[in-house]
């Protein structure tokens, strides 16, 4: 396909992979709406606040979270006026105002924490996993991750209050000290029906506790994290296997690798949650979402079931980039590579596009 070609909006969008398309992923919320109070009086005023100058009252509202924020916004006018005028509040409600409601009404997070740590997130760009580019927003550490990671970093995985404790022997108060992110139960969840009202930790976190407040030291950890209690003919492989992985968890980002076989193929197990929202990376021309390529992603598919794979004649290169599937690619670099991917030809020459 010759690399001069251009494309339209709308051809752009056909070539991007759906966002529908993501797993683990909390999608279709409503936006969160900014206070909706009417002036009913010529005066508004927030006590002993409005003795500060403005610079200094920003200052103090920054450690705020969002969900105070949202209240003190509907207060008065002039506690609207100034909420509204906070940067992280007015970056969220511009560019990802869906994930306040994620954060709040969704996952009961959002008073965990402050404003300036969403904000922070939103502001960066980079997975907190292996530093390349984040297009997600990890909700139980409010922290930046990219797809793949997502789903293959082990320590990214939340597990009931009951799993945590059992894999690395930790006591209830030990959980005081970091967030739980509630999630809404599946149809025909049972782990949800054992774990009532319980919340959902992140290993990574968990696994962090264990070090920090239970054994001291990664090395005490390794030796006397508990095991299995029961006879292990009584317990799933899988789980077994799980818990170990778990326990193996990097507690820093690790770098792009991944292992081959990522944690998404326990797929309908107690670990398939959903933890993350779609959010964009700021740039200097605008947000930006980012863009999975739409051919990739079908040579993905259609390579390991056999169908039609006579037909692609899929080169080298094609190949890594189909392996290379789970990447969102900022906007000028997806435009360079659709003009370059044989996968794209294809599909444009299915479509009559060619």
């Amino acid at each position: 396909m010759p690399a001069e070609r251009t494309f339209s909006e709308e051809l752009i969008q056909k070539l991007t992979v759906p966002d529908d398309d993501f797993k683990g992923v909390i999608r279709n919320i409503p936006a969160a709406k900014p206070s909706a109070i009417r002036r009913d009086s010529t005066a508004s005023s927030l006590g002993h606040l409005d003795l500060l100058p403005t610079e200094l009252l920003l200052l103090a509202l920054a450690p705020l979270d969002f969900q105070s924020l949202s209240r003190l916004s509907r207060v008065c006018l002039r506690a609207k006026t100034v909420v509204e005028n906070l940067p992280a509040y007015k970056d969220m409600m511009a560019y990802v105002p869906e994930a306040l409601t994620a954060l709040g009404l969704r996952t009961r997070i959002l008073e965990e924490y402050p404003a300036s740590r969403v904000h922070r997130a939103l502001r960066d760009d980079r997975c907190v996993s292996c530093l390349g580019l984040g297009w997600f927003l990890y909700l139980p550490t409010c922290e930046r991750v990219c797809y793949r990671c997502l789903h293959h970093d082990w320590g990214l995985i939340v597990v009931y209050l009951g799993y945590a404790r059992r894999c690395f022997g930790l006591k209830d108060r030990h959980f005081a000290s970091i967030p739980a992110m509630y999630d809404l139960p599946k149809a025909g969840d049972g782990a949800a029906k054992d774990n009532p009202g319980s919340g959902l930790y992140c290993v990574r976190e968990a696994k962090r506790l264990s070090i920090d407040e239970a054994y001291g030291s990664l090395e005490n950890a390794a030796k006397n994290l508990p095991r299995f209690r029961v006879p292990a003919d009584q317990i799933p492989r899988w789980e077994q296997e799980i818990f170990a992985r778990f326990r193996e968890a990097s507690l820093e980002p690790t770098g792009p690798y991944w292992p081959p076989e990522p944690w998404i193929l326990f797929g309908g197990t107690d670990y398939d949650r959903e933890t993350a929202i779609r959010i964009p990376r700021l740039t200097e021309t605008g947000p930006d979402r980012g863009h999975m390529c739409m051919g990739c992603d079908v040579v993905r598919y259609r390579r390991p079931y056999g169908r039609a794979v006579a037909t692609w004649a899929m080169s080298k290169a094609a190949a890594r980039r189909a392996a290379a599937w789970g990447n969102l690619l900022p906007r000028e670099a997806f435009l360079e590579h659709i003009k370059v991917c044989d996968a794209v030809g294809q599909l444009l020459a299915e479509w009559g596009d060619s």
